[in-house]
């Protein structure tokens, strides 16, 4: 999902958001199936992504405890690189 770059995939954002909310109100664990389980979405993405998320996640009602205990985001494991060809 690249929503920062690029308009077309503004709809790929919101349905990412739209499933963090269904996995944040999961209180019957109907995505695991088990009582116990406990859900973490792992995001290896740039840091501008990931900034924006949490924005956003803050901006739909969620705490920086809700947003630690859900994702796990791995910044440092990702690298953009432009390649230039002259």
């Amino acid at each position: 999902v690249w929503p920062e770059y690029a308009r077309k995939n503004q709809s790929d954002y919101l349905r990412l958001l739209k499933w963090l909310q269904m996995i944040r109100v999961d209180q019957n664990h109907t995505i695991t199936g088990f009582p116990n389980a406990r859900v973490t979405v792992v995001f290896v993405c740039i840091k501008s992504f990931k900034n924006r998320l949490i924005k956003d996640l803050i901006n739909l009602g969620w705490s920086e405890v809700e947003i630690d205990t859900v994702i796990d985001f791995k910044d440092s494991l990702y690298q953009f690189d432009f390649t230039h060809i002259l």
